[in-house]
C-alpha cells in the first residue's frame, strides 16, 4: 500500500519543527553565588541585561538557599556571550519577611520592598557588570 503524498510532505516538516533550537545566538552555561554581608544571598533575582553590542534580551535567574544561582535566556540555560551591566534585586515583604520561596507571592499582589541598595538592584544605577566569555563561566558578587 502506497502512502499518500500528503504524508510524504507533512513528515519532514514536524520532525524538523520538533528538532528546532531557539533563535538567536548560542547560550554559554553562566552560574555563581551571590553573598550579602558575607552571607549567602537567598531568594534574589539576578538579571543580565546587555549592554553595547550585546545580542539578546538578556538572561536571569533566582538565588537559592546557599546563594547560587544559573542564568536561564530564551528558554534554555545559560546567557549569550558578551557585556552585560548586571541588576541584582531583592524583594521583602513590607515588614520585612521574605516573599515566599514557591514564587506564589509576587510584588504586584502585596506590599514589598528592596532591601539591596538602588546600586546592585537598579539598571540605571547599578555598578555590576560582566563580560560572558563564548565558553561561559562563573560569576560571584559579594555586595556590601
Amino acid at each position: 500500500m502506497r502512502a499518500p503524498s500528503f504524508t510524504l510532505f507533512i513528515l519532514p516538516l514536524l520532525v524538523s519543527a520538533c528538532t528546532l533550537k531557539p533563535a538567536g545566538p548560542p547560550l554559554a552555561a553562566v552560574s555563581g553565588t551571590v553573598t550579602w554581608k558575607g552571607q549567602p544571598l537567598s531568594g534574589a533575582q539576578v538579571h543580565f541585561r546587555p549592554i553595547g553590542d550585546t545580542r539578546g534580551s538578556g538572561a536571569s535567574g533566582r538565588t537559592r538557599s546557599d546563594g547560587t544561582y544559573t542564568l536561564e535566556a530564551r528558554g534554555g540555560a545559560g546567557a549569550t556571550a558578551g557585556e552585560y551591566k548586571v541588576v541584582i534585586s531583592k524583594l521583602v515583604m513590607e515588614d520585612g519577611t521574605p516573599l515566599p520561596e514557591d514564587g506564589s507571592v509576587t510584588d504586584a499582589d502585596v506590599a514589598t520592598r528592596e532591601i539591596l541598595p538602588a546600586y546592585y538592584s537598579l539598571f540605571e544605577s547599578t555598578k555590576l557588570s560582566v563580560t560572558v566569555p563564548e565558553e561561559g563561566g562563573t560569576f560571584n558578587f559579594d555586595l556590601k
